[in-house]
């Protein structure tokens, strides 16, 4: 039979429960140790460290068995209860509690707003974004938080990165640029994880700004990659529905890819673009213009 087991869990109560069915007993007779101290790690799963415990059966004591087969004497209880019943005193509804309670109850009530600690909340800047001034100001706040939190993130994973940024005015908008080894995790499955990542990034940003500030993530220049590839995808499936005169639906996509799709055909005299579905199943659907021939023919003409 078993008497020491370690396990492993993603918590520490399935941890706990695992050495419970292996070792076929209750948490009463175990005596547990920590072996390495789990975490779930950022977004749940990201550096996510698993709990492992040491679980060994505790030793029951040995019963001697009493030497003698007389009974315990009874002590007389009896009278001291009574006594006790006369030294604590039962106040009546509505009576007032003896001076000694009342200094207890107002000594514990002191402890308790002693321990009472008030977090003022931080301060806001007021500059208002209207003024040249103000959207400079704001700007540079927004690279120095957005900085600060995506290097204490890398520093917590144990990845070296390099962090550039830089910012729009006019469009009120701050652009992080990274660059390292190792960073495929970060960016996800068609970047879920990065779009994921940006969305924090940008709570950091804005959380001490009067108004909103447009923030993008980019990790590895996918965002920029991607973007190309999806430019020339929409360029092709556009062809397409120039030659056959018939709407193309597109497979679903992500807002952000759907986005660069309107985007990159925005400009293009002979299609339209618009979205359909809902949810995970959205997708963009390419259709020719209503006078996209009689443009033709006029572009043939000259």
């Amino acid at each position: 039979m078993k008497t020491e087991v370690t396990v492993t869990g993603k918590t520490y109560d399935e941890a706990l429960t695992k050495a419970l069915l292996e070792l076929g007993t209750t948490s009463e007779r175990l005596e547990v140790s920590v072996l390495e101290q789990g975490s779930a790690g950022l977004l749940g799963f990201i550096g996510s460290k698993p709990w492992k415990l040491r679980a060994v059966l505790k030793t029951e004591p040995i019963r001697q068995e009493s030497q003698t087969d007389e009974p315990a004497s009874e002590e007389p209880v009896a009278e001291e209860a009574v006594k006790a019943e006369e030294v604590i005193p039962v106040a009546e509804s509505g009576a007032e509690a003896p001076e000694e309670v009342r200094e207890v109850e107002e000594t514990v009530v002191t402890a308790e707003e002693e321990t009472a600690v008030t977090v003022p909340e931080a301060p806001k800047e007021n500059k208002k974004l209207g003024s040249e001034t103000g959207i400079t100001a704001a700007l540079e706040a927004g690279k120095s938080s957005g900085t600060a939190f995506l290097r204490e993130l890398f520093a917590t994973l144990k990845l070296e990165a390099e962090i550039e940024s830089d910012s729009r005015a006019a469009e009120k908008a701050l652009f992080f640029r990274v660059r390292g080894e190792n960073l495929g995790a970060l960016i996800g499955k068609r970047g879920q994880t990065l779009d994921a990542l940006q969305y924090l990034l940008g709570h950091v940003v804005n959380r001490q700004q009067d108004a909103f500030l447009r923030v993008k993530l980019d990790i590895g220049s996918y965002r920029e990659k991607q973007e190309n590839k999806l430019r020339g995808f929409a360029r092709n499936a556009a062809r397409r529905v120039k030659q056959s005169g018939k709407s193309l639906a597109l497979d679903p996509m992500t807002p952000n890819e759907r986005r660069i799709i309107h985007a990159a055909l925005q400009r293009d005299r002979y299609v339209t673009t618009h979205s359909e579905g809902e949810g995970e199943k959205r997708h963009v659907v390419i259709t020719l213009r209503k006078d996209a021939d009689r443009q033709k023919k006029e572009e043939s003409i000259k």
